[in-house]
């Protein structure tokens, strides 16, 4: 079973990988091959053999005119001199002719779009423009189709918009060349320029492809978030494991971010406030990933490390206080870094697998992926682009989210199981100390477990107490090995014992063939006691008939119940605990059954038990043996044997014989003459011991296996000869 369980985990994780591969694979050719490449040269696209039914990039060198604004009557009188090649995407300052160009400024972008096919004459097209630094204006064939922000030749008039626009233009009859134009200005960002290529193509194109990548970003904000908020809640009833809540972290931050990058939904509000935003994101995402790392890897990877990873990331957090142009500035160092945090993560990723961690597969796996998307975006923000997309992270994270769900789920799972088998270990030993300490005295005790039972616990409660013992159990044991001694025990104390239990009763101890039980009060605790004793004495015919058929000794017992207050606690020393019942009561019930031998009884119960206990059995089905009636109806069963007075006792106590268990020759007997016999006793009590002695005399010829009838009459014949004192009162004193 556990070969087969570790093949399905196996496989099951390898399917997980191989799932988010897959989608990994499937979602980024939507982001990144959903258009037709294009790339324009020295400011020029040939668009013949284009197809605007579907967006295209406008990527590649554009004319750029720094510190000016070309008005698009000025475009025949530029000179040379005047125009660099800038790439888009990038920023201005990287310029084919190497010109110096300052980050802060202004300037126009220009482009013409030849050898536009008939096909797409007539018709309306669509420019969509996202993250651009910082404000722009955009001039198609000479008139303005959209603007982003405030323009302006210097910062005081200047006002930043990241928001993404779709602006539309009407392509004339015959028309094969359009013009496009764009003047922008930065005084905020790092650098101006465009961050994200802009999409041409048909109107209903390009809003398609903006409603879908639109969509894509709220899919991926959405399965972050639910992801995070999922482990979070796990956190919660697990705050031990800080892995989770770092996961969740890292879930949410980038679910945010991927609002404030692509489609750059949430710059619609103020720019400062989510330009800052998208800085925190960053640093913040940075932070967490070592720290969670060295969570699920403590041997591969270092706390100290980790925790000064998140604190470098902390202090570039804490630029974000200051002006844009203060901490954008800090963007290329803050690259630079990641890149070597990226190997930090790469490297413990190779030590797991060198050194066979668990979950080690899943994740490689998630961290290859996730490393090679954020090295990716890295790499296109210095320039050198890879796959033409700079928001690969957060499809990255998907597929990281996806592995590190997996490993933390198998590594729960394993937990999990861990916890199951410990909980069974502990459930076996539980229950293998039920067996020496009950769980009924426990909660007798009013505690929860054992564990919190103290040395010194106790309580006093009215009790019903049980005593039985095997009658000449050392004879018997004589002709026994040791070991046949032990399994005589426990043959006959597993047969005796659930009928205990089955009447609302608990075995305090095993003293060698005895035992002692309790039943705690109720309102049938001592109908209860009584009904184990008389069901005990029915499963002790079983044996018998048993032991008859292989020609074995018969076992005889004697059972002893008295009712009355008992202390039960715990004793002995802070090393060695154990349980105990205390008190007269117990003495006596002990002494009641050693008094079964005197009186040759099965069963003897005191006053104590039998009176006010009105109480009428259960009405049950009698499937395998008759059960008592009210036991204090005495033609039901009981009968009044003795009045005794127990060594060191004061008061006197009236003791009870059960025979309702005998077989029905017996109880006819004891019946017809119970009247007589009762007669004899109050002539016995009253000193009238001849008369006794001639009624017990009586009642031994008509039955003459009645050991009682025997007893009084010795009794009475004794005293007879030797007349008691004056005082004396008719109660039989036990020494």
């Amino acid at each position: 079973m556990n070969e087969l369980h570790l093949k399905m985990n196996h496989r099951n994780r390898r399917s997980i990988a191989v799932l988010s591969i897959a989608l990994f694979s499937l979602i980024l050719p939507l982001m990144a091959c959903s258009h037709k490449e294009s790339e324009i040269q020295n400011g020029v696209l040939d668009a013949s053999g284009m197809d605007l039914r579907e967006p295209v990039q406008l990527k590649g060198y554009w004319k750029y005119v720094p510190g000016r604004f070309v008005d698009p009557s000025e475009l025949q009188s530029l000179g040379n001199e005047d125009v660099l090649l800038t790439r888009i995407p990038g920023a201005w300052t990287a310029n084919l002719e190497n010109k110096q160009v300052s980050n802060q400024g202004y300037g126009t972008y220009i482009v013409q779009i030849q050898n536009l096919p008939s096909l797409q004459s007539g018709r309306t097209l669509a420019i969509d423009v996202r993250a651009v630094s910082t404000a722009y204006r955009l001039i198609v064939d000479g008139k303005t189709i959209g603007t982003n922000g405030t323009l302006a030749i210097n910062a005081e008039h200047s006002h930043p918009d990241g928001s993404r626009k779709i602006s539309l233009f009407e392509l004339k009859p015959g028309q094969k060349e359009v013009t496009v134009i764009f003047h922008v200005s930065n005084y905020e960002d790092l650098a101006g320029g465009f961050w994200s290529v802009p999409f041409i193509g048909f109107e209903s194109s390009v809003i398609e492809e903006s409603q879908r990548r639109t969509g894509l970003d709220f899919l991926l904000f959405g399965s972050l978030m639910i992801m995070g908020l999922y482990h979070f809640v796990l956190y919660l009833y697990r705050r031990g494991n800080m892995e989770l809540i770092l996961f969740s972290g890292l879930c949410m931050t980038f679910g945010l971010r991927s609002l404030l990058t692509g489609e750059r939904v949430l710059y619609q509000f103020d720019w400062f406030t989510m330009h800052r935003l998208e800085y925190l994101t960053f640093f913040v995402s940075v932070g967490l990933v070592p720290v969670y790392f060295e969570r699920i890897y403590p041997g591969e990877y270092s706390r100290k490390i980790g925790y000064g990873i998140a604190v470098i990331c902390g202090l570039f957090s804490l630029t974000l206080l200051g002006p844009a142009l203060y901490y954008t500035r800090l963007l290329v160092p803050f690259q630079i870094f990641l890149i070597i945090v990226i190997l930090y993560c790469l490297f413990g990723v190779v030590l797991a697998a060198v050194r066979r961690r668990d979950q080690a597969i899943l994740f490689i796996g998630g961290s290859l992926v996730f490393s090679f998307a954020g090295l990716n975006d890295v790499l296109y923000n210095i320039g050198i682009v890879i796959t033409g997309e700079s928001n690969l992270a957060s499809l990255g994270l998907i597929a990281f989210v996806l592995f590190q769900s997996s490993l933390l789920a198998a590594m729960f799972s394993r937990a999990f199981k861990a916890v199951e088998e410990l909980t069974l270990n502990l459930k076996k030993q539980s229950d293998s100390f039920a067996r020496f300490v009950p769980g009924e005295f426990i909660q007798v005790l009013s505690r929860e477990d054992v564990a919190h039972v103290e040395l010194g616990d106790a309580r006093n409660l009215p009790m019903s107490v049980f005593f039985s013992d095997i009658r000449q159990f050392t004879q018997m044991s004589e002709n026994l090995g040791a070991q046949e001694v032990i399994q005589f025990l426990n043959d006959y104390l597993q047969r005796v014992e659930p009928h205990i239990t089955e009447n609302g009763g608990f075995v305090d101890k095993f003293v060698g063939d005895g035992m002692m039980a309790l039943f705690q009060d109720g309102t049938t605790s001592r109908k209860d006691s009584v009904d184990a004793g008389l069901d005990i004495l029915q499963e002790l015919a079983d044996i018998n008939r048993m032991r008859a058929v292989t020609d074995s000794r018969p076992i005889s017992i004697g059972i002893g119940i008295h009712y009355g207050n008992v202390m039960l606690g715990t004793i002995g020393s802070r090393t060695r605990l154990d349980t105990t019942a205390v008190g007269d009561t117990v003495n006596t019930a002990a002494r009641i059954q050693d008094l079964t031998k005197l009186y040759q009884a099965e069963m003897l119960v005191s006053e104590d038990v039998l009176k006010n206990g009105t109480e009428e059995p259960a009405q049950t089905e009698q499937t395998e043996r008759p059960r008592s009636g009210s036991f204090t109806d005495l033609s039901k069963g009981f009968r009044s044997l003795d009045v005794v007075r127990l060594r060191g006792k004061t008061h006197p106590i009236e003791i009870f014989e059960a025979f309702q268990h005998r077989p029905e020759e017996q109880r006819d007997g004891i019946l017809r003459f119970e009247a007589r016999f009762q007669e004899g006793r109050m002539l016995y009590s009253g000193k009238d011991f001849a008369g006794a002695a001639n009624i017990f005399r009586d009642l031994i010829r008509n039955s003459p296996s009645e050991h009682l009838y025997q007893l009084y009459y010795r009794r009475a014949r004794k005293l007879e000869q030797n007349p008691p004192p004056a005082d004396w009162d008719g109660i039989h004193n036990v020494r």
